[in-house]
């Protein structure tokens, strides 16, 4: 794994993961959302975390903590973004507020930088505009203002990659309101944004994560999950929104896949289906992808989750269930495979946010 920006495959420090995923979740004994911070793998010797009562916020794992900034309340969302941030720490029962963030957003993406230290939430939504705007939080201590993006910026995703740099994808831009294809990297060390190949599909609203390469045999299964020197950091995207020159839109569950070797964006197996008790046929829209290394130096993506909206009819089904993308050695080619397992409760994928956590966290 990836210990402060150095490659270990022994440190005993590079655990397994679990995904801690903060958002509303779906009581049935109640029959409402409710707040909730959900565990995946579940594990009965793995508390139950309190939830916040937000959602389209930001959330990451940084220096030991669970940190959640920005947002919108959960059951008002017509009352003004927020500016709050929140930390859980290992083995607590509570989220605790702590200082703000610069301005207030929802609609933001994140990046772990400064060797896990820090938080950078770029861009989002405020009065119904983009911002440009990016800010560091380091928990504990004030928000600082981050290099400013190259335009206003929102409902994008991002990640961080091998060398520490940022890169962005799509969202709602000044240039492209629509659902833009456009991707940026940004560097710290030379601190100049620089504009990467295009992904093949624009979109808005779309899922991200880190994922490891091994560029060695580009041609073989270059998403292997193994940990080795020659490993490569690089960024799969997922599902989204896009619209037409009407403005009507459309719903995309393409996945791409960077390849910074040579600057190209390539297809993986589009967003399965799923088949609920009824035996009805429901084509996933939303989720949450991420990559996790569950046991051993093997890392695998997983679609946590998923959410199939028919927006004609103006219905949404979701469901618990897990994916993980696998390799057929006799074809050479990717598929996900429905794993059996389930998130602990149904979820609003589109408005949580998710984050790898240590297994000893919890």
């Amino acid at each position: 794994c990836l210990i402060r920006g150095v490659w270990s495959v022994t440190d005993l420090t590079c655990r397994p993961q679990v995904a801690a995923v903060v958002g509303p979740g779906w009581n049935q004994t109640l029959n409402k959302w409710e707040p909730t911070t959900t565990i995946y793998p579940p594990s009965e010797s793995r508390s139950h975390l309190p939830g916040l009562p937000i959602v389209l916020g930001s959330a990451a794992y940084i220096d030991g903590c669970l940190l959640y900034c920005g947002g919108v309340y959960l059951h008002d969302a017509s009352e003004s973004p927020l500016k709050s941030c929140y930390i859980l720490k290992h083995l607590d029962s509570q989220w605790e507020e702590t200082l703000p963030l610069l301005q207030e957003i929802p609609y933001a993406s994140t990046a772990v930088i400064e060797d896990g230290q820090a938080m950078l939430v770029m861009g989002g939504v405020y009065a119904e505009r983009g911002l440009s705007n990016t800010q560091i939080v380091r928990p504990g201590q004030p928000t600082q203002p981050g290099p400013e993006m190259t335009e206003e910026t929102g409902a994008h995703c991002s990640t961080t990659l091998q060398d520490g740099s940022v890169i962005v994808t799509g969202g709602l831009r000044e240039s492209n309101s629509y659902g833009s294809p456009r991707t940026e990297v940004y560097n710290f060390t030379t601190r100049q944004w620089t504009k990467v190949q295009d992904m093949r599909q624009g979109r808005f609203g779309h899922t991200c994560t880190q994922v490891l390469l091994e560029p060695d045999d580009p041609d073989f299964n270059i998403l292997n999950g193994h940990v080795r020197n020659t490993s490569v950091l690089s960024i799969v995207i997922a599902g989204g929104l896009y619209a037409d020159d009407q403005n009507v839109l459309y719903i995309t569950n393409s996945v791409e896949l960077y390849l910074p070797w040579n600057d190209t964006w390539i297809s993986l197996p589009n967003l399965p289906h799923w088949k609920d008790p009824n035996g009805n046929i429901h084509p996933m829209t939303e989720t949450l992808i991420m990559s996790l290394q569950i046991a051993g130096d093997l890392n695998s993506l997983h679609l946590l989750r998923g959410a199939s909206t028919d927006w004609k009819k103006d219905e949404e089904t979701t469901t618990g269930k897990v994916w993980h993308l696998r390799f057929n050695y006799g074809n050479h080619s990717y598929y996900w495979w429905e794993s059996g397992e389930h998130s602990d409760m149904i979820g609003q994928t589109l408005k949580s946010a998710a984050a790898g956590v240590p297994d000893t966290f919890f």
